[in-house]
C-alpha cells in the first residue's frame, strides 16, 4: 500500500492519537525555532499511528498528521530516545504550518518584566553564608574589615557555624563575626578624579 492511501485509512480514533507538539514542529521548520507551547496547536495538529510500537514506555512508529482535518506530515520515530522525524505533504502546508506557528507563539510571548530603576537598594548588600562571599573586604560596623578566606569542608558542624567568619580590623584586631553582619560594598568602577 501507498503512503497517502495509508494516510487515507489510517485509523482515526482517539485510542490511536497522538497530539501535535508544537516545538517539534518548529524545530523541523525553522533555523531558529521559536519556542512555546499552545493548546490551541495540540487541538488542531493531531497524529494518528500507521505503525507503532512500544519503546520502553513510550509510543514510536510512524504517524500521519493532519492540520484540522487536512493530511498535514508524517514522522517517524524508531525508539523513544530518537529524534522523531517529519516529512510534509507539500510546501504549500508546511509554509501555512510556519505562519500559524508564528502566529502562536508570538501571540504567547510574555510581556517583558521591567526593573524600577527608582528602587533604593541602599549602599552595601549582605549574604547569608560564609562560603558565599566572594570579597575579602567589606564593612562590620561601619569600619573597613579584611576577610580571611572561607574553606567550609566540615559539614557536620552546626550549621550556625557556617555563617561565622573570621575579620581583621585596621588595627590588627581580629574577631570572628557572622556575615549577616557585614556589609558589602556593591561592585561599581572606581571613581577618577
Amino acid at each position: 500500500m501507498k503512503l497517502r492511501e495509508l494516510m487515507e485509512k489510517v485509523d482515526l480514533s482517539s485510542n490511536n492519537e497522538t497530539d501535535g507538539d508544537l516545538e517539534s514542529f518548529a524545530q523541523e521548520l525553522f533555523a531558529s525555532p521559536p519556542y512555546g507551547w499552545s493548546p490551541v496547536f495540540g487541538d488542531r495538529v493531531k497524529g494518528y499511528y500507521i505503525k507503532k510500537w512500544l519503546c520502553t514506555d513510550t509510543w514510536v512508529g510512524l504517524v500521519a498528521y493532519f492540520w484540522n482535518g487536512e493530511p498535514l506530515a508524517v514522522s517517524y520515530q524508531s525508539a523513544r530516545k530518537s529524534s522523531e522525524k517529519f516529512q510534509f505533504v507539500s510546501v504549500d502546508v508546511a509554509n501555512r504550518l510556519k505562519s500559524f506557528i508564528l502566529e502562536l507563539t508570538e501571540s504567547n510571548d510574555p510581556e517583558p518584566t521591567l526593573a524600577d530603576l527608582d528602587e533604593e537598594l541602599g549602599e552595601t548588600y549582605t549574604v547569608n553564608w560564609a562560603s558565599e562571599l566572594l570579597v575579602s573586604e567589606a564593612f562590620y560596623e561601619g569600619e573597613k574589615v579584611k576577610i580571611f578566606p572561607v574553606y567550609h569542608t566540615d559539614y557536620s558542624q552546626p550549621s550556625a557555624t557556617w555563617k561565622l567568619v573570621d575579620v581583621e580590623f585596621p588595627n590588627g584586631e581580629v574577631l570572628k563575626v557572622s556575615v549577616e553582619n557585614l556589609r558589602i560594598p556593591y561592585h561599581l568602577r572606581k571613581e577618577v578624579n
